[in-house]
């Protein structure tokens, strides 16, 4: 029993632990891409680079940011794509 808790308990830990590496190739991908100038990347260069779409990417982080204990609401990351759609129309 105590090995079984122990063998779940490591699953939990890899299954998290994968979210974060996710995140990092994607953002290593992607940032390496528009590092050294400013360019626009599309959702087509995002899926291109990383084999995931932005949405993919999003859930991750929103995932992650749970997985830390920081707990944002749906009101929260809603400003977020507000603040996304407003920096869009001013480029």
């Amino acid at each position: 029993m105590i090995q079984s808790e122990a063998n779940n308990q490591s699953e939990a830990v890899q299954a998290e632990a994968s979210v974060f590496q996710q995140l990092r190739k994607a953002e290593s991908d992607i940032r390496n891409m528009a590092s050294h100038q400013v360019v626009p990347i599309t959702a087509e260069d995002i899926l291109k680079k990383t084999g995931k779409t932005a949405e993919q990417i999003m859930s991750l982080f929103r995932k992650g940011i749970q997985l830390i204990g920081i707990r944002a609401s749906d009101e929260t990351w809603k400003s977020y794509d507000h603040l996304n759609k407003d920096i869009m129309k001013m480029l």
